[in-house]
């Protein structure tokens, strides 16, 4: 990204800041969006999972919100 670029997106209010986030999301064609998972992101998955197994009176929370 230019310099000028970057003072621009600077000096924007926070409300166009998020709608040009917004903008940006929408325009990712989702077969881009279907990037490969990395092995850690399943680790750790599978870890929170069987925690919540073991003992899901803990997630209660999470799990009735």
């Amino acid at each position: 990204m230019k310099q000028a670029e970057m003072k621009s997106i600077k000096r924007m209010r926070i409300a166009d800041k998020i709608q040009k986030i917004s903008d940006l999301w929408d325009n990712i064609p989702d077969k881009e969006a279907a990037l490969p998972i990395p092995a850690w992101h399943l680790t750790e998955l599978k870890k929170r999972h069987a925690a919540i197994e073991k003992k899901p009176e803990d997630y209660s929370l999470l799990m009735n919100s």
